[in-house]
């Protein structure tokens, strides 16, 4: 991918007051083109990139949550429609979608990954990890359900914030895209080039 026109695409949406959440992530999607991640080595590259960096407060998205399940349940390599994700039957039924996921849990398993960007900010995204390998989460919304059959990776910029023992349940620190200068932008896009490379198994 080229990051620089990408960048250039995105403040291209920015200046005429449009949103550009999903240039952005078809920016990501670019660079992990299908990747098959191994388990191992991220747990390697992350540990090494997180002990280069200052402490933060990892914060999981709920929404998030509920995909992962969805994926988990479906057990599907596809993008998840957002719209079709049944929460309310999941949360009258938990001990089945618990149940299900138990049955499931010594061959498919889902976990979270906080990049570092830089000290102020990283990127937080969750993978599916089936036998060792790790693949993205894909969604796919309403508006664009049949205009990107593959969908977008679930992937946040989220702002560093160390909170140590005090962290506040309820506290939001993603960063859109339409508050993030270019270089942040380059440096995000750099960060996951350089992850996927490097633990990638195909």
């Amino acid at each position: 991918m080229d990051i620089e026109e990408r960048i250039s695409a995105i403040i291209q949406v920015r200046r005429n007051r449009e949103q550009a959440g999903h240039i952005w992530l078809q920016g990501f999607h670019e660079i992990i083109n299908n990747a098959r991640l191994n388990y191992e080595k991220i747990n390697e590259y992350t540990r090494k990139k997180l002990s280069e960096n200052p402490p933060f407060t990892k914060y999981h998205s709920s929404v998030q949550m509920f995909k992962l399940m969805q994926a988990l349940l479906k057990d599907s390599e596809g993008p998840i429609p957002i719209q079709e994700i049944d929460f309310s039957s999941l949360l009258k039924n938990p001990n089945l979608a618990v149940e299900t996921m138990r049955k499931k849990a010594e061959e498919i398993d889902f976990f979270y990954v906080h990049l570092p960007v830089n000290e102020q900010y990283h990127l937080e995204f969750p993978l599916i990890n089936q036998l060792g390998l790790c693949r993205f989460i894909y969604t796919i919304c309403e508006i664009c359900k049949d205009l990107e059959e593959h969908g977008f990776p679930e992937i946040f910029l989220r702002q560093s914030v160390y909170f140590k023992g005090n962290a506040p349940t309820m506290y939001d620190n993603r960063i859109s895209v339409n508050h993030q200068p270019s270089e942040l932008i380059r440096e995000s896009y750099r960060e996951l080039e350089d992850f996927v490379i490097e633990c990638r198994t195909n």
